[in-house]
């Protein structure tokens, strides 16, 4: 505190506002960043990860030149390869030289599910037709009448005019195989989701399984099994199967992956959604506040305020001498125990996806990634923050042990405030013989009828010389 010993009370309090303008822009910064706790790029990830697919509505294989329509844009992802040349990962999207495309779909499941279904068992409500079943909880899909339903079966045959499916659509694919689909199978589940696998599909969305055709593929072996056991399986068998073997070296052919297979053969699979905790993961998704977070933005918002009033203060200190009061050292003592809390919180308190058992390590995996790069930033912002509120309280410290120094000024015949005197430090002023009419002896005399551009008005602290023995010293007020 001694290097504020030579400082006025108004270039102190040019300090205090340069600090409380630093202090009040990291304090919002830190408010503002514990709201971010998902990013919108991982909010959309995350929602394809718990729901993936949508309904399937007005499935062609010729590309339909709008905008409406979407193209599976993958059955299966293949990892790619370092051998000589390597090959980068690709996506399978044809099957027999074909891909799907189907109308875009504005709704979500958790819509589907509190506006368009009942539960299993129940009729639709008026106006209202059965399309299906919307989840593996067995709820019925209902839609308005005059809505399309999606599609709810799809065959691959190798019978042109297959008997079976005579109210099918039907698709000639090529080499003798045919697609059959249709939306009027109202008793079977809605095809939201199609896979291919060899076998069941894996629990763990982050597993696959799947064949290695060349030692230079970078998945294979472990990396092409099911090993995660979620709920005691390790397999979905919430997945229905086509039945139609696909040959892999034909599959590997039309999607342009350059090794070939002769005996090897995977299977397409279908699903509809996946039943969760649809409130669960609604409150998740929408990024409830928690005890934590509203704790941070109250004490964030008082902190920001103090600051605001502690600069406005400093401002009339500036320009009006005000006097200082000891009270407002509360401003960067609650700043400083604000940001304690921040970084104790930013520690302690950590988002969790705790809705489904299968998808709970995937998610949590990608919000710990995903939250690393926030916690770091608020760290530092934290440290800033609580670096300008020590400071501000030293300065406002230091500004307590300082008196006012009041002088004459006989140009406009007032006291004026000239600097601040730490407590405890002498002044000592040169002593002048006065004469007969009480002016001091030998001091010049400024007249106010002259105009003399040399004088000077102002109060010179430097004819104050300090004389430790002199008896004639006082402390300034």
């Amino acid at each position: 505190m001694a290097c504020c010993s030579n400082c006025t009370q108004r270039s102190c309090s040019v300090i205090l506002i340069l600090l409380g303008f630093y202090n009040l822009i990291f304090l919002i910064l830190v408010t503002f960043i514990f709201k971010l706790s998902l990013r919108n790029s991982h909010v959309t990830e995350l929602k394809e990860t718990i729901y993936p697919g949508t309904p399937i509505y007005g499935l062609t294989f010729i590309y339909p030149y709008t905008s409406n329509y979407r193209m599976i844009n993958s059955f299966y992802d293949w990892g790619g390869s370092r051998g000589t040349p390597s090959y980068s990962p690709k996506n399978i999207t044809k099957i027999y030289s074909k891909q799907f495309y189907y109308l875009k779909d504005e709704k979500s499941f958790i819509e589907y599910s509190k506006k368009y279904s009942v539960s299993n068992g129940e009729n639709c409500k008026d106006n209202y037709k059965k399309c299906g079943i919307l989840n593996t909880e067995g709820r019925i899909l209902c839609l308005p009448n005059k809505e399309d339903c999606p599609l709810n079966d799809f065959v691959i045959s190798e019978v042109d005019n297959d008997p079976n499916y005579s109210s099918y659509q039907k698709y000639a694919a090529g080499n003798s195989k045919y697609f059959y689909y249709t939306n009027k199978k109202t008793d079977n589940p809605i095809i939201v989701d199609l896979k291919l696998s060899k076998g069941l599909p894996c629990m763990s969305p982050k597993e696959k399984s799947w064949f290695k055709v060349s030692n230079d593929e970078i998945e294979k072996d472990d990396a092409l099994e099911c090993k995660t056991s979620i709920n005691g399986k390790t397999t979905d068998d919430r997945y229905i199967k086509i039945e139609h073997d696909i040959s892999l070296g034909n599959l590997y052919a039309d999607n342009d992956i350059p090794f070939t297979t002769s005996s090897d053969i995977v299977n397409l699979y279908k699903r509809n959604y996946i039943y969760s905790k649809n409130d669960c993961i609604n409150d998740f998704l929408g990024n409830k506040s928690n005890g934590a977070e509203i704790t941070i933005k109250v004490l964030g918002a008082i902190s920001s305020v103090l600051v605001v009033a502690l600069i406005i203060y400093c401002f009339t200190i500036r320009c009006c001498f005000v006097d200082y009061h000891f009270i407002w050292v509360i401003v960067p003592i609650f700043g400083i125990l604000f940001n304690i809390i921040a970084l104790l919180v930013n520690y302690t308190v950590k988002p969790k996806y705790e809705c489904d058992e299968e998808y709970k390590d995937l998610i949590n995996g990608l919000l710990d990634y995903d939250l690393k790069f926030f916690r770091s930033t608020n760290i530092i912002y934290c440290i800033i923050s609580l670096i300008t509120s020590i400071l501000t309280l030293l300065i406002l410290i230091c500004m307590r042990n300082m008196k006012k120094l009041q002088v004459y000024d006989r140009s406009t015949g007032r006291m004026v405030q000239v600097q601040m005197i730490p407590q405890n430090q002498q002044v000592y002023a040169q002593q002048y013989q006065m004469n007969m009419v009480a002016y001091p002896q030998n001091v010049p005399y400024y007249n106010v009828a002259q105009n003399n551009n040399s004088q000077n008005l102002n109060f010179n602290a430097n004819q104050m010389n300090y004389n430790p023995n002199s008896k004639n010293n006082f402390n300034g007020y």
